[in-house]
């Protein structure tokens, strides 16, 4: 059975209108930086979980997870300006 990809993270960072779709349908600019903020640890689940949804105006969304065991230093960046904003 998949599971979440890690049982008890520490920290979640998400990365927000990190896309131009998004951007859009949220209709607001893409920023010159994607804004970064934090999510409860508690909000990772596997995709079997039962998620109860408070009200019926809820902004719902998927996230891909990437799961860093390991120290990264010295990782290639893509320069300034390269993401893609078709």
């Amino acid at each position: 059975m998949l599971a979440a990809p890690s049982a008890q993270p520490r920290q979640v960072f998400a990365v927000g209108l990190n896309y131009v779709e998004h951007a859009r349908e949220s209709g607001v600019g893409l920023a010159d930086e994607p804004a970064v903020f934090t999510k409860f640890p508690s909000s990772v689940t596997g995709p079997e979980a039962v998620v109860e949804l408070p009200t019926d105006t809820v902004d719902f969304e998927a996230e891909l997870v990437a799961v860093i065991g390991h120290y990264a230093a010295g990782c290639p960046m893509r320069p300034r300006g390269t993401m893609s904003r078709a």
